[in-house]
């Protein structure tokens, strides 16, 4: 199980006259900041080579701590409302996107109380939060547009949770975004909001898929999810964009994977 160093990341530039990234603090703010020209910074961290490197990433340790900065920080940047959708989204494959709204929904749902629903996008079976639960996935939420039905037929409910899960598509489907209209989207967006207090979508990279980019414009906030001190920064500003230009609004960014370095005075105690 991966660990969050940092919850989530805010994003702005000031070009000096050198036309300079600068480093912006983490979020963790009562307000959004002004409006900047765009940009995100890359993670920076200086370590001799020699100095010796712990990596908390598959520690098992619990995560509720910084799920718990997370919701204060996203909830800080949407609209009062009584349901909120978030899309997550990672910059690449492996970088822990899955594990993170997982942990995510269900410190939501166990310390707030919520109904949270996690919904697979690139649904496989061998990864979905369907495996990752224990439960037998149903229909797609995709033929339910499609085809119309009862919401009891693409939902399956966690026992002893506030937890449901269900998928957009399966691994049959594709090209959501020529296949399904935003109309569509929207209109199946204000119908779970009825039902849930917060829905959260697990996307597929958008290097591996296009599907992620259909449904940014259509959810609250976008969430990208990147790995600490490996991600490069134009690679995370090339997603931001990408998702802004669609009509997505970026929240911020989640380091995940990030190591924790011990200097060499306390090494030696150990």
């Amino acid at each position: 199980m991966s660990k969050m160093y940092e919850a989530l990341q805010y994003a702005y530039t000031e070009q000096d006259s050198k036309s300079r990234e600068r480093l912006v603090p983490p979020l963790f703010v009562e307000k959004p900041l002004e409006k900047k020209e765009d940009t995100l910074p890359p993670v920076v961290r200086t370590l001799a080579e020699e100095e010796p490197v712990l990596d908390y990433g598959n520690a098992g340790l619990s995560m509720e701590p910084e799920m718990l900065q997370l919701h204060q920080s996203i909830t800080s940047l949407l609209p009062d409302t009584q349901s909120n959708i978030l899309q997550f989204i990672g910059s690449h494959s492996g970088v822990g996107t899955s594990s993170i709204l997982r942990e995510y929904g269900k410190v939501i749902a166990k310390q707030y109380g919520k109904s949270v629903l996690l919904i697979d996008v690139d649904f496989q079976p061998s990864s979905s939060q369907h495996q990752a639960f224990g439960v037998h996935p149903r229909e797609p939420l995709q033929s339910l547009m499609q085809n119309g039905g009862s919401m009891d037929s693409v939902i399956t409910r966690v026992e002893q949770t506030r937890i449901s899960l269900s998928r957009f598509a399966d691994n049959r489907q594709s090209n959501l975004h020529v296949s399904t209209s935003h109309t569509d989207y929207r209109r199946i967006w204000e119908f779970l909001r009825k039902q849930f207090d917060l829905i959260l979508i697990d996307s597929p990279p958008l290097g591996s898929s296009v599907d992620s980019l259909a449904l940014s414009a259509a959810v609250d906030g976008v969430v990208m999810v990147v790995e600490a001190e490996k991600t490069r920064s134009p690679i995370i500003l090339t997603l931001k964009d990408r998702i802004i230009r669609r009509g997505g609004r970026v929240l911020g960014v989640a380091f995940n994977k990030q190591r924790h370095y011990i200097p060499g005075w306390a090494y030696r105690w150990l």
